[in-house]
């Protein structure tokens, strides 16, 4: 009878496969699972959705050897589960740091753009201004010269 209760305690971390087993005392059909629980490992039953543990498909009892790999493998079978799932939610998080990133880049190249061009413009209006005062004075320089170069001419 314990051993029906330990397989029974295990069967929702047991393996359910397609092939129906014998009925159970309350008339449904069970399935067969296999059995990870320390005492059984690897060892199918026959499980009620109901009741759980039915009967053993397995008559014999694993080794010891038989135990040992199959808790060994389990082991590395969670390990490799919890171990993907921190995988994904580290990326999950590192994705969501790049996405905020790239959103407030987008947001601060438009701050940053803005006073950019506000200083390029104020530049270019002060080469502007520049330009035409060059150009003022060049003009007012060739006039006095001209006029220097007919008044000397003239005397």
């Amino acid at each position: 009878m314990s051993k029906s209760t330990s397989a029974s305690s295990s069967s929702s971390s047991g393996i359910k496969t397609l092939v129906s087993g014998p009925l159970c005392w309350c008339s449904r059909h069970t399935n067969v699972t296999m059995s990870w629980s320390e005492e059984n490992p690897g060892r199918r039953f026959n499980r009620c959705e109901i009741h759980g543990f039915v009967s053993w498909v397995d008559k014999e009892e694993p080794s010891n050897w038989q135990k040992v790999s199959l808790l060994e493998a389990r082991n590395q079978i969670r390990r490799y589960k919890r171990e993907t799932s921190d995988f994904r939610s580290t990326i999950a998080e590192s994705n969501a740091v790049i996405e905020s990133l790239r959103s407030s880049t987008e947001r601060n190249d438009d701050v940053e753009i803005r006073p950019c061009e506000n200083q390029i413009c104020e530049l270019w209006d002060g080469a502007k201004k520049t330009m035409r005062t060059m150009f003022i004075i060049t003009w007012v320089l060739m006039l006095i010269t001209t006029s220097m170069i007919i008044i000397s001419i003239s005397k």
